[in-house]
């Protein structure tokens, strides 16, 4: 019936994760020793990733029984539009892969914690030119120690909001939202834990965000992360 396929699809979609996730966070920890093949950087169209962002967390919110709500502002495509005319130059030098990884991971997380839904945002800052790709949830949000500690790696804090099905499958090694970090890191950028709160100060839920800056050149992280 419908509903064993539903339940099929999400079983799938989960150990799908879990096995890319073992092969990922082991060339991510190559990456934080300093590895400089850890990361592939090459010429990536921001539209045509963030296209890819909102269909990969989907499938994952869908599979854990959650609405997403993307919102993937302009000026997005503006960047193929500045490529030079033999299609380089003009892109920023991103590993796709590995934020897409990154992604995944902060949008696990958030469905561990969500009520009901997830929220998915890719923006460029038209001023400085910065990029943020953002995940949150309307959960409780972050502790007050996670927000300070979440991305270190090994920190295991209950809001520090590990993704569980990966984890229990052996893949995560307990590196929490610090794999999301050291990519970030690896891109030049970082990540912001931060809550959703109104005006009166209650938290409306849990927000996680990749920077990255405007350059083109990607760093590695730094081995005082690690």
């Amino acid at each position: 019936g419908v509903l064993g396929e539903q339940q099929a699809a999400s079983a799938q979609a989960i150990r799908e994760a879990a096995l890319s996730m073992d092969a990922f966070v082991a060339r991510i920890v190559e990456a934080s020793r300093g590895r400089e093949d850890a990361l592939r950087p090459e010429p990536v169209d921001p539209a045509a990733l963030a296209g890819r962002l909102e269909d990969a967390v989907r499938r994952l919110a869908s599979a854990r029984g959650l609405a997403l709500e993307a919102s993937l502002a302009a000026p997005l495509p503006g960047a193929r539009a500045a490529t030079s005319e033999d299609g380089s130059g003009a892109l920023p030098l991103w590993d796709a892969d590995a934020l897409e990884r990154a992604v995944l991971n902060l949008a696990g997380n958030a469905c561990d914690h969500a009520r009901s839904r997830v929220t998915l945002s890719f923006s460029r800052d038209a001023a400085s030119g910065a990029y943020s790709i953002a995940v949150g949830d309307d959960g409780p949000g972050f502790s007050p120690e996670a927000l300070k500690h979440g991305a270190e790696r090994f920190y295991r804090g209950d809001a520090s909001r590990a993704n569980a099905a990966v984890e229990a499958a052996g893949a995560h090694f307990g590196l929490g939202l610090s794999i999301a970090s050291d990519i970030a890191i690896a891109h030049g950028g970082r990540l912001e834990l931060s809550n959703l709160e109104d005006a009166g100060g209650n938290v409306l839920g849990g927000r996680a965000a990749i920077s990255l800056p405007a350059e083109q050149h990607p760093s590695q992280p730094s081995p005082a992360h690690g």
